[in-house]
């Protein structure tokens, strides 16, 4: 979103900033290495040629804070800084991998088990089933992906169903460093062995620092996942829409 808010306000006349806390451009973008995802790569390489075409001063490893804010005084201030990991209250949870953050797939063990079965956590445990694992996936509800798109959910369902052992209404307590404890519906206890287990229980937005930069800057705006976690389509709308009414 962040992006796109930049190469549409530079087409529209404005001074434009750019500025990024990490070394690469791409957000969330970064973190879809599935298989059936390639296109979002080339997505990323797209927006950062538009970006780095225009007359955009980007400013990477620069972490925005309200006492930046006020050194470069700007008229308008649009904040895409993303969502984090929702980490659930479950004993051992240290011990999982966050699902939706740059991880070393070749450290992955052949075990692996998702805990939390919406849209992010299938897409993972699908991937995982590709890269030849053993993948159990846990969702305490009784649907799997039941974020997702229609379409999106019915092939991304057909597949986990042929290559994931789906664990639903069933939900984890406890992970220690082999296995993972859940209890279904009916109040019984699981146990599921696990080399590595990979946490996918949702993302929340980065309200914290949102609200500490609110009121810095005369034209405060909030798009992407820190004003409410979304779709890749969803925050590329807010971008381009929020710097084409500036």
């Amino acid at each position: 979103g962040g992006m796109q808010a930049a190469i549409t306000a530079a087409d529209r006349g404005h001074e434009v900033v750019l500025c990024e806390k990490g070394t690469q451009l791409g957000g969330a973008l970064l973190y879809s290495k599935e298989y059936f995802k390639e296109d979002l790569g080339k997505l990323v390489d797209v927006l950062e040629r538009r970006v780095r075409s225009r007359p955009i001063e980007l400013m990477m490893e620069t972490e925005v804070t309200p006492e930046f804010v006020k050194e470069v005084f700007p008229d308008v201030l649009i904040v895409a800084v993303g969502a984090e990991p929702l980490i659930p209250p479950i004993s051992g949870v240290e011990f999982a991998v966050i699902a939706a953050s740059l991880y070393d797939e070749d450290a992955i063990g052949d075990r692996v088990v998702v805990v939390g079965g919406g849209q992010v956590g299938c897409e993972k445990a699908l991937h995982m089933a590709h890269l030849g694992k053993d993948v159990t996936l846990v969702e305490m509800l009784d649907t799997a992906a039941s974020d997702a798109s229609y379409l999106h959910w019915l092939a991304l369902t057909r597949e986990l169903e042929k290559n994931v052992t789906l664990e639903l209404g069933t939900k984890c307590f406890e992970i220690t460093g082999s296995v993972v404890y859940a209890r279904d519906q009916d109040d019984q206890e699981k146990c599921f062995p696990a080399d590595t287990v990979l946490l996918a229980t949702g993302m929340m937005s980065r309200t914290e620092l949102v609200e500490s930069l609110r009121g810095s800057a005369p034209d405060f705006s909030v798009i992407g996942d820190c004003y409410q976690p979304g779709t890749v389509l969803e925050a590329i709308q807010y971008g381009y829409f929020t710097a084409l009414n500036l």
